[in-house]
């Protein structure tokens, strides 16, 4: 039996952290969902999902970098749910010196208990996501489609006119034009996207302007 809703989930951002990191949090209808990158303070977290009443059933990380992780650990014993990220991001996670925090002096990590491959058809509260292997950012950033509803998460890999800096500790910037073309390439021109961080955009707009797109 399907069991997915067939009315759009509802979507509040955050912008939290040292440097103004897009939290999301999803909430399905039926008041199920998700937290999308829960970057820091986990008290004001708490205090939108029960604003929303929204009961989050996992977490869902775009990548590995401290300022995308700073609550999630807090939020995962909170509500006692599993933690999902890329199957290449899972050392930097672990590592201060790699995930950037080191740099903050606030050293920090995160420990994945699902480990996702590209094409992976995720169910969260009656949402299907579906994942995209990323690289570029870091080497197993991901990003989730909410095919459905013409929705993507992108984290750090594609923002509004630009992308994620590809010079930290397993970044690519020849990864990275490779995934902004494919997302750009084979995703819905209608598609949402909301970022890591600034505002959110859609794909034909990016089409017109991302640089990496438009490169030769």
């Amino acid at each position: 039996m399907d069991t997915r809703s067939t009315q759009e989930p509802q979507i509040r951002a955050l912008r939290l952290g040292p440097i103004a990191t897009n939290c999301y949090l999803v909430r399905s209808a039926a008041g199920g969902g998700f937290l999308v990158d829960p970057a820091a303070d986990f008290a004001r977290i708490q205090r939108e999902a029960a604003a929303m009443e929204l009961v989050p059933e996992a977490i869902l990380l775009t990548h590995g970098h401290f300022d995308h992780i700073g609550a999630c650990t807090a939020a995962a014993l909170h509500w006692r749910i599993p933690v999902t990220a890329g199957q290449q991001e899972a050392s930097l996670l672990s590592e201060p010196e790699a995930n950037l925090s080191m740099e903050f002096g606030v050293p920090a990590a995160a420990k994945a208990d699902r480990l996702v491959r590209d094409g992976e058809i995720l169910s969260i509260a009656g949402i299907r996501i579906r994942v995209f292997e990323t690289p570029g950012h870091t080497a197993g950033s991901v990003c989730y489609e909410l095919p459905d509803w013409q929705i993507l998460f992108s984290g750090d890999t594609l923002f509004a006119g630009s992308y994620g800096r590809t010079d930290f500790p397993t970044g690519s910037e020849s990864a990275m034009a490779r995934s902004i073309r494919r997302l750009l390439t084979n995703l819905p021109e209608e598609t949402r996207v909301y970022p890591g961080h600034g505002e959110p955009t859609d794909i034909q707009t990016e089409r017109s302007i991302n640089p990496l797109y438009q490169q030769p």
